[in-house]
C-alpha cells in the first residue's frame, strides 16, 4: 500500500534538513515506490470507457466487448452497448471446464471426484468425521486420533476440538525446553540479551538477622533470569562473616547466591548488605540491607546505563526541619532508577562515620542526627574520629537511601572551620572523601551545619540540595547569592553584624571559650601593649577589682603550647623587657634583683667568673677531650698530668719531679753552648760556664731603667741610647710637626685630623698624572672657606661641602666602585648604573621626580641589546599603588586587581587552549544494537588539528592535562540506514562511565542520519575521554560511520 508524502517544510540554510527532505521525496516517489493519490483527472478520453494504450502506446478509451471474447462449454459474453459487457456461465458447466457435470447432489455428501466424468458425493460423516485420503482410492471418512502428550482430538457434532498438553493464549505461561520459528531460536535469544532479568513485584519483603548475619526473604514471589519466569517461595541466606559490601542475587540457575564481587546486572539482584565486623574494636556485628529488587519491565542494559549516568532523583515531599536535638523528614518520593522510595516521616536516622579505618560504622535509628564525645561535637579527621575545637563549625550531610529499615542517612563531615563563611565554602560534597559507600543507591537532602558549644552543640543553617540532580559520582551545584531573587538594597540578613560596623549589637556576648585578636583599646592592641592610661580611656579602672585594675593575677595566667601547660612564674615579668637577641652566641646573664641583660665574651666569662683576674677552681682539666691529658691537683700547691708533677709551690724544685736522677742536667759535656752575636765566652756544660755581653748590650746596660710609660728607645748618636717619649719620638722618626712622611700606603683605624689648611694631595697639575686626593678647607683650592673633598686631574672643587671625580673637566668625569675586582657601580653624565644584584634595605624607592621627570624602567635582557620598558603615563588621575599576591598562581592564572590596588591570581578567560579536533578517517563497521568505540585516527587533516597533543590516535581517546572548564562537541554520522533506524552518539569517561553530551534520534527514511552535541564541562587532569556510538537497526544489520575530516568526530577547547 502506498505511503503519504509527509514532505518537512524547508527551513533556510538548513542543509541538512534539505538532505533530509531530498532522501525522503526519492523513497516516496522514486521507482519502487508506491505513491497513493486522493485523485487523478486525465483528459482527451471518453468518460465511463477502459483506458489503454493504443498502437502509438498512448492511452486511449476502449470497449470492454473488444476486448474480451467468451470461451466454448465455459462462458457466454455479451455487449450491453454501453461499453460493458454480460457474462453467463454453462449451464450445468461440465468438470474439464471447471463445473461439477450434475444439476444435483446428495444432501449432506462430500463431494468426491472422478476425472472428467460428473463429480460425485462420498457417504454422509458422523459427528467429527473428516475425509482422510488414501494412495490409489477415494478418500475415506475417519476421525483425527491425535498424538500423546502432543495434540489431543476430541470429535463433536460439526466439530473437531484439537487442544495441546498447556495453554498457549496470551494470558496463559506455557513452558519449553526451546522452540524455533522461521529461523529464530527463542532460547539463543534470550541468552543473547539476557531478557527480561528480574523480579515481578516486590510483595515478598526482606529483613535482616544482625546476630546471624543473615538476610530473608518472605513470601512467594516471580522473578526472570534470561527470559526463563522462575516462582520462588520464601528463603534467606547467610553471608561470609567479612567486612564490606556483599551482594545478595540469584545466579543463572537460580539459586540464590552471595558475593564480595559485583554479579552482573544480568542477574536479578535481591539486596545488597554492608557488614562490618571489625568496628568497635572487633565486635561490631551489624550491618545495613538496601532494597535492589528492580522489575523486568526496564532490561538490564538501561537498568546499567541509568545507574551509571543517572543515578537517584527526588520526586516531591521530604521536606527536612532541624535544631539543636532533633531531625524530622517529612514523607516524600524519590527513584532508584524504576524503583519508586516513598518513606513515611522520618524522626530518627543512622549516623554514619569512620573510626580509625576505611570502614564505616554507625549509630543506628538515633533521634540525634551527630554524634557526640561527651560534650564535644565529633568530626571525621581522614578516617579518625576526633573532636571539634570549641565554637569550631562542622557540616553533616543527610541522604535518603534504599535501607529498608532506617531509611535516612546523617553522614559526618571531614573537617573543622573556623568561622561560618568558611564552613560554607570548604564544606562541599566534591571535598568528602567515601571510599566504599555501604549503599549502592542514595539521594543526597540536606548539608545541615552545626557549631561545637557543647552538648548540645547549635544548630547553624541548612543548605536545601533535594533538587540538585547529582550524578552518582555526587556533585552540585551551589546558588550565588547574587543570582538569588528578592534581594533588597540594604541589609538581607539584618540578624547579622556587618563589616563595616553599621549594625549595632543588640545584646551581651558571651564569648564563651573563644579568643578575640586585633582588638584595639584606645591606640594599644589588647593582646600586644595595651597600657593603665589606654584602659582608661576606654574603660574605667574603678569598675574593676582593686588591686589588679585587669582582674586577673598573674598566677592565673599560664602558657599553652599544643598540649603542654607552663604555668606563670614570677620570672616572666623580668623577662619581658628584655627583647630579642641582637647577635649569636648572648646570654640572658641576672645583673641585680629583677633584672636581666644579654652579655656575650669576655662579658659572660667574667659574670661566670672565669673571665681575665678570675681564679676559678676545678677537680681537673681534660686537654682535647683526652683521658690522657687530664691536668689535676695531686696535693696542696703540686699540679700533676695523668700522675707525673709539673709543678709546686715555691718554683718547680727538681727533687719534688719523679724519676729525677740529682745533677744529671748540670753537667752535660756532650753539649756545647757557643756565643752569638753580642756574647763572648761559651763552651760545653759544666759547672762554673759563663757568658759575657758586648756591643749594644753593653750600651743597653748602662741606659739604665724606662723612666715612663709609653717611652720609646731611640739611638743619639754613636754607642748612646736614650729615652724619648712619644712627642720626641715621633721628630726622632720624621713624623713630628713640620715633617712630610711618605707612605707606600696608610690603614687607619680612627681619624685622620688636618689642621685648617692641611690636606692630602699628589705633586701634579698634569690631567695624564694619577688623580690627586685633596683635602683642605679654603686654601688655594677653594675661593669659599668650608671642608670639600676634590679628587681631580686639572680641575677643583669650589663649593663648600660637594664631592667631584673628574678626568680632564668637571663635566665628564666618572665614579667606579669596584668590590674584589668587580665593578658593581658607576656614575656618569647620563646617570647611574648599578651592575648585580641591588639590594635596597629602604622602605621604597622612588623612579622619576614629581611634575618633573617621568619614571621610567629598562630591563634588558642577556642574549642580545633588546629591552623592556615600563613607563608610568604621563599624567596620571591619582596615586596607585599595588600590592603583589603573597604566593605564586596556578598554570594560565592572570593578575586581577580588586579595585584597590590589591592583587591576586585569578584564572585567565577568552581565548581558548588545549584545543584539538579529531576525525574518523575511514568507514567503520557498527554492529546492531551494540555499543562501540568510534575509532577517531586523525587530528592533523585541513579541519583537525592537536595543538598541545591531548589527543592520543592510537588509543583514539582524548586525556585531560589540566583540571578546568572545556568545551566539548561530539558528532558522526551513519551510511546506509533504514526508516525506522535508532542511532545515538555520547561520551564515555575512563571506559567506565557514560556522560554528557550525547544526541540521539530516529531515522525517517533510509539515507544517512547525522548527530552532533556539544557542552561546556568541568574536566579533572588524568580522566580520559572516548567517542562512543550505538546503532539499533530494523534488520538487524551493521551499518557504516562514515569516515572523513567533517562527519564524524570530537572537537574539544580548554577555556579556563
Amino acid at each position: 500500500m502506498g505511503q503519504s508524502l509527509d514532505i518537512p517544510r524547508v527551513i533556510k540554510d538548513d542543509w541538512k534538513r534539505l538532505d533530509l527532505i531530498v532522501n525522503k521525496i526519492k523513497l516516496k516517489l522514486g521507482r519502487n515506490a508506491s505513491p497513493t493519490f486522493t485523485g487523478l483527472t486525465l483528459t482527451g478520453l471518453t468518460a465511463s470507457r477502459l483506458i489503454w494504450t493504443n498502437s502509438s502506446k498512448t492511452l486511449a478509451s476502449k470497449d470492454l466487448i473488444g476486448l474480451v471474447a467468451g470461451t466454448a462449454n465455459e462462458i457466454n459474453i455479451a455487449d450491453d452497448g454501453s461499453g460493458g459487457v454480460t457474462i453467463g456461465i454453462i449451464d450445468p458447466l461440465i468438470v474439464a471446464k471447471g463445473g461439477i457435470g450434475t444439476a444435483s447432489l446428495t444432501d449432506h455428501g462430500i463431494l468426491l471426484g472422478s476425472g472428467t466424468s460428473a463429480i460425485t458425493p462420498l457417504a454422509v460423516a458422523a459427528n467429527g468425521q473428516i475425509p482422510i485420503g488414501s494412495v490409489g482410492a477415494d478418500p475415506v471418512l475417519a476421525e483425527i486420533t491425535g498424538t500423546a502428550n502432543q495434540i489431543t482430538s476430541t470429535p463433536g457434532a460439526g466439530s473437531i476440538t484439537l487442544s495441546l498438553p498447556q495453554d498457549i493464549h496470551t494470558g496463559a505461561s506455557p513452558e519449553w525446553a526451546g522452540a524455533t520459528i522461521d529461523g529464530i531460536v527463542f532460547g539463543d535469544v534470550f541468552d543473547a540479551q539476557k531478557q527480561p532479568t528480574g523480579f515481578v513485584d516486590r510483595t515478598a519483603t526482606l529483613s535482616w538477622n544482625d546476630g546471624d548475619f543473615t538476610l530473608t526473604i518472605t513470601g512467594s514471589h516471580d522473578i526472570y533470569i534470561n527470559g526463563v519466569k522462575t516462582t520462588k517461595s520464601t528463603d534467606s541466606i547467610q553471608i561470609a562473616d567479612t567486612t564490606g559490601l556483599h551482594w545478595i542475587y540469584y545466579d543463572s540457575s537460580g539459586t540464590l547466591t552471595k558475593n564480595t564481587a559485583f554479579p552482573g546486572w544480568h542477574l536479578p539482584i535481591m539486596a545488597t548488605v554492608y557488614w562490618n565486623t571489625t568496628g568497635g574494636g572487633g565486635s561490631y556485628n551489624k550491618g545495613l540491607v538496601g532494597e535492589e529488587r528492580h522489575n523486568i519491565v526496564m532490561d538490564w542494559h538501561t537498568h546499567e546505563y541509568l545507574h551509571n549516568t543517572v543515578g537517584s532523583r527526588f520526586k516531591n515531599g521530604l521536606a527536612g526541619t532541624f535544631d539543636d536535638t532533633t531531625i524530622t523528614i517529612e514523607a516524600g518520593e524519590w527513584h532508584d532508577e524504576d524503583i519508586e522510595h516513598a518513606p513515611s516521616q522520618q524522626t530518627t536516622c543512622n549516623v554514619l562515620y569512620k573510626n580509625g579505618s576505611a570502614n564505616w560504622e554507625w549509630d543506628a535509628g538515633v533521634s540525634v542526627y551527630y554524634k557526640l564525645n561527651g560534650t564535644a561535637l565529633r568530626y571525621n579527621n581522614g578516617n579518625a574520629l576526633a573532636d571539634c575545637t570549641p565554637n569550631r563549625y562542622m557540616a553533616m550531610w543527610i541522604f535518603a537511601t534504599n535501607d529498608i529499615s532506617v531509611p535516612i542517612v546523617a553522614l559526618m563531615g571531614q573537617r573543622q572551620d573556623t568561622t561560618l563563611n568558611n564552613a560554607r565554602e570548604n564544606n562541599t560534597y566534591e571535598s568528602l572523601s567515601f571510599g566504599i559507600l555501604p549503599f549502592q543507591e542514595m539521594k543526597l537532602l540536606y548539608r545541615v551545619i552545626l557549631r561545637s558549644t557543647g552538648s548540645p552543640p547549635s544548630y547553624v543553617e541548612t543548605q536545601d540540595l533535594r533538587a540538585i540532580s547529582n550524578l552518582p559520582a555526587g556533585t552540585y551545584v551551589a546558588t550565588a547569592h547574587s543570582t538569588l531573587t528578592g534581594l533588597t538594597t540594604g541589609n538581607d540578613h539584618s540578624q547579622y553584624l556587618l563589616a563595616d560596623g553599621t549594625t549595632a549589637l543588640a545584646g551581651a556576648w558571651d564569648m564563651g571559650s573563644q579568643v578575640l585578636t586585633n582588638v584595639n583599646i584606645d591606640s594599644g592592641d589588647i593582646h600586644n601593649d595595651v597600657t593603665h592610661t589606654q584602659w582608661d580611656a576606654a574603660y574605667s579602672h574603678s569598675l574593676l577589682t582593686s588591686g589588679n585594675p585587669h582582674s586577673v593575677t598573674p598566677t592565673e595566667l599560664s602558657l599553652v603550647i599544643g598540649t603542654n601547660v607552663q604555668a606563670y612564674a614570677a620570672v616572666l615579668d623580668d623577662l619581658a623587657p628584655l627583647g630579642a637577641p641582637t647577635s649569636d652566641g648572648q646570654f640572658i646573664v641576672a645583673t641585680g634583683g629583677g633584672v636581666f641583660a644579654y652579655e656575650k665574651d669576655n662579658v659572660a666569662r667574667t659574670s661566670l667568673g672565669v673571665g681575665i683576674g678570675d681564679s676559678p677552681q676545678f677537680v681537673g682539666i681534660e686537654l682535647g677531650h683526652a683521658s690522657d691529658t687530664t691536668i689535676a691537683r695531686v696535693s696542696a700547691g703540686v699540679v700533676a698530668i695523668e700522675g707525673t708533677n709539673i709543678a709546686m709551690v715555691g718554683g718547680a724544685h727538681h727533687d719534688g719531679f719523679s724519676d729525677y736522677v740529682g745533677n744529671e742536667h748540670i753537667d752535660h759535656t756532650g753539649v756545647t753552648l757557643t756565643a752569638g752575636t753580642g756574647l763572648t765566652g761559651g763552651g760545653d756544660i759544666s759547672t762554673g760556664r759563663t757568658f759575657a755581653v758586648n756591643g749594644v748590650l753593653e750600651d743597653l746596660d748602662t741606659l739604665g731603667p724606662v723612666g715612663a710609660n709609653s717611652e720609646f728607645l731611640v739611638g743619639t748618636g754613636a754607642g748612646t741610647l736614650a729615652w724619648e717619649n712619644a712627642a720626641t719620638a715621633a721628630t726622632s722618626m720624621g713624623l713630628g710637626t713640620g715633617d712630610s712622611p711618605a707612605f707606600t700606603g696608610l690603614s687607619l683605624s680612627d681619624d685622620l685630623i688636618f689642621s685648617a689648611d692641611g690636606g692630602i694631595h699628589a705633586n701634579t697639575s698634569d690631567a695624564s698624572d694619577n688623580v690627586a686626593i685633596f683635602i683642605g678647607g679654603g686654601g688655594a683650592f677653594g675661593s669659599n672657606r668650608g671642608g670639600y673633598i676634590a679628587l681631580y686631574g686639572n680641575e677643583h672643587a669650589t663649593n663648600q661641602g660637594d664631592i667631584f671625580i673628574v678626568a680632564g673637566n668637571v663635566t665628564d668625569g666618572d665614579i667606579h666602585f669596584q668590590v674584589e675586582g668587580a665593578e658593581r657601580l658607576r656614575v656618569t653624565a647620563e646617570g647611574v648604573t648599578l651592575i648585580g644584584v641591588a639590594n635596597v634595605e629602604g622602605a621604597s624607592i622612588t623612579v622619576g621626580k614629581a611634575s618633573t621627570t617621568t619614571g621610567t624602567l629598562i630591563l634588558h635582557d642577556a642574549g642580545s641589546a633588546n629591552t623592556i620598558t615600563l613607563t608610568v603615563p604621563n599624567a596620571l588621575a591619582g596615586s596607585l599603588s599595588f600590592t603583589l599576591p603573597p604566593t605564586d598562581g596556578d598554570n594560565t592564572n592572570v593578575l586581577q586587581t580588586d579595585g584597590s590596588g590589591v592583587l591576586t591570581w585569578a584564572a585567565a578567560g577568552g581565548a581558548f587552549t588545549s584545543k584539538f579536533s579529531a576525525c574518523l578517517t575511514s568507514n567503520q563497521s557498527m554492529a546492531d544494537a551494540v555499543f562501540a568505540k568510534l575509532t577517531l585516527d586523525n587530528d592533523s587533516t585541513v579541519d583537525n588539528y592537536d595543538t598541545d597533543g591531548d589527543f592520543n590516535t592510537s588509543t583514539n581517546r582524548f586525556t585531560v592535562p589540566t583540571t578546568g572548564y572545556y568545551s566539548v562537541k561530539i558528532f558522526a554520522t551513519v551510511l546506509n540506514v533504514l526508516d525506522g533506524d535508532f542511532m545515538q552518539i555520547i561520551l564515555r569517561k575512563n571506559d567506565t562511565t557514560y556522560v554528557a553530551p550525547t544526541d540521539s534520534g530516529v531515522v525517517g527514511g533510509a539515507g544517512s542520519l547525522s548527530l552532533n552535541a556539544s557542552k561546556d564541562m568541568y574536566l579533572e587532569s588524568g580522566d580520559y575521554y572516548e567517542l562512543w556510538c550505538l546503532v539499533d537497526t530494523v534488520d538487524n544489520n551493521p551499518r557504516n560511520a562514515f569516515g572523513d575530516s567533517r562527519s564524524t568526530g570530537m572537537t574539544v577547547h580548554r577555556f579556563a
